[in-house]
């Protein structure tokens, strides 16, 4: 977990009330690149290497997530397999489970702290019929967080950048 900064000199810690009330994330949502549980392993690697793209989430037919691929889960799988088995295998074989989803109507707030219990860097954002709305990083939180005022003792970034 990543430990608050304090300045010298303050001794006071705000609580988590001080956040930016944000009704939820949808507005930092942003699109992952998406494939089918039947996509090819060797197709989810030319995408994988397209720039930008880190991850791609697997979805069913009705655009539930099932779980993520990355480029170590790829190169995880090509090497146990042949290269002949490579040729056949689809994402679902390389896919881990992406962990746990979270609502498209989670607030910042709870976002904020559920990356941090949980020491992730994204979660995967569903709708109300479980179906991919995006996924939110923690880049694009502590964007959000940049110019909210100290939080249990931790500074925003902009705090820390205006103090050198």
């Amino acid at each position: 977990m990543i430990q608050a900064i304090q300045p010298v000199g303050t001794g006071s810690a705000r609580d988590e009330s001080e956040l930016p009330r944000v009704a939820s994330i949808t507005g930092l949502l942003r699109l992952p690149p998406v494939v089918t549980a039947s996509t090819a392993l060797t197709r989810a690697a030319e995408l994988l290497v397209r720039p930008g793209s880190s991850m791609l989430v697997v979805v069913d037919e009705r655009r539930r997530p099932l779980g993520v691929v990355t480029a170590t889960e790829v190169l995880a799988l090509a090497r146990r397999l042949t290269p002949a088995r490579f040729e056949q295998a689809t994402v679902l074989d390389a896919a881990r489970s992406g962990g746990r989803f979270v609502p498209e109507t989670s607030t910042l707030r709870s976002v904020h702290a559920a990356l941090l219990d949980e020491n992730r860097d994204f979660f995967v954002v569903v709708d109300a019929e479980g179906r991919l709305a995006g996924m939110v990083t923690a880049m694009d939180v502590l964007e959000a967080l940049e110019g909210a005022p100290p939080v249990s003792g931790t500074w925003p970034i902009a705090a820390l950048h205006a103090g050198r």
